[in-house]
């Protein structure tokens, strides 16, 4: 993967992912298709140089820490109703808006709800007739 221009896929929900997959085959997309479950298993694979993405699509809620790490918070507080409420407002400031991700680069534009059908119609139709030019040969095979 990473030779060509590559989808992104950040979500967690498996029928999501499996009708995304559908579409990109309905419209006969042949760009390279990388699923990841979680913000950090996006950040792992977009870490690596060989990478070149082309497009990014992120499910806007996806876990962050582990149920653990949270409980481990919780339990060691003093008042455990207004820690569990500091960490949602955390979590919320942090993960689960698509605000803080731009502001770091890692997505080009934020699409509100009521836009997200016309951005992807427009997306997939720009890569329908998508044609890859690869440079001439050089030199041919001998036959032996």
């Amino acid at each position: 993967m990473g030779s060509r221009n590559t989808i992104l896929l950040i979500e967690d929900d498996i029928d999501d992912k499996n009708i995304f997959e559908m579409v990109l085959e309905d419209l006969e997309i042949s760009n390279d298709f990388v699923w990841c479950k979680n913000a950090e298993e996006a950040y792992d694979y977009l870490c690596k140089p060989e990478v070149k993405m082309f497009i990014i699509f992120c499910d806007i809620n996806l876990p962050g820490k582990s149920g653990l790490e949270f409980k481990k918070e919780i339990d060691a507080a003093v008042d455990k109703d207004a820690k569990w409420k500091e960490k949602e407002a955390e979590y919320a400031n942090l993960f689960a808006n698509p605000y803080s991700a731009a502001e770091r680069g890692f997505i080009d534009e934020v699409i509100l709800p009521k836009d997200t059908r016309r951005k992807l119609i427009k997306a997939f139709a720009m890569l329908k007739d998508k044609k890859v030019d690869r440079p001439k040969r050089k030199h041919g095979n001998i036959p032996l």
